[in-house]
């Protein structure tokens, strides 16, 4: 699997603190090897569910989530 970063997502994560891009960065490379790797806590978004395909997230850190579209 191959990840395509959108203009939008490098855009926000430019904006991270240096630590939080880090952690994307680390959390990325582990969904790539593994997406159900226990500490992405890889989902399914319940509000957006209905689309096609559902919205799913990964945890980056406690308290940020990442929402990557078609995975």
């Amino acid at each position: 699997m191959r990840l395509v970063p959108s203009p939008r997502f490098r855009k926000s994560l430019r904006r991270l603190d240096p630590q939080i891009q880090r952690r994307v960065r680390e959390k990325l490379k582990l969904f790539l090897e593994n997406k159900y790797h226990p500490s992405l806590r890889y989902k399914t978004v319940q509000a957006l569910k209905h689309e096609a395909p559902p919205v799913k997230e990964i945890s980056v850190t406690s308290c940020t989530l990442m929402c990557p579209r078609g995975i």
